[in-house]
């Protein structure tokens, strides 16, 4: 796996792109009048997912893509977005500028989703069977003792 430094960068350009998928296939669909506003969004959504996650998971992680891999990359992309609304609400509340809204959100959820999809999603396979083997060593330890 890249370092931490060589991932973000393109991670995050992956990212912008993802965003630019969502909004061309959202503004298309309810555009169009063809789906009406959370219907167009949720499948502008769905597609903006699958493309980010098969550039990041071939590009920026470089791993094999598995069933398991991506829903748990679709758990952390809803997990973000459930950030999303929190720290939007939490702002809202204390009457914060939209602006400065905008900018928590888009400064902490994408870093915060690199992080854990790093830690999480695209885990090292051999570092999370050797993290595996020392809990179940540990684990062991406190059963003989």
């Amino acid at each position: 796996m890249k370092g931490f430094s060589r991932q973000l960068a393109p991670f995050l350009c992956i990212g912008l792109g993802a965003t630019a998928v969502h909004v061309a296939i959202a503004a298309y669909l309810i555009g169009t009048h063809t789906m009406p506003l959370v219907l167009g969004n949720a499948v502008a959504f769905i597609f903006a997912n699958v493309f980010s996650y098969l550039l990041q998971s071939g590009y920026v992680f470089q791993q094999a893509r598995t069933p398991l891999q991506y829903w748990r990359f679709l758990s952390v992309s809803l997990a973000g977005l459930a950030l999303v609304v929190a720290i939007s609400s939490v702002l809202g509340l204390l009457q914060v500028h939209y602006l400065v809204s905008i900018v928590a959100v888009v400064s902490i959820v994408p870093f915060l989703t690199f992080l854990v999809h790093r830690g999480w999603t695209f885990q090292d396979r051999s570092e999370a069977q050797a993290r595996r083997t020392l809990n179940d060593f540990a684990r062991a330890g406190r059963w003989i003792a």
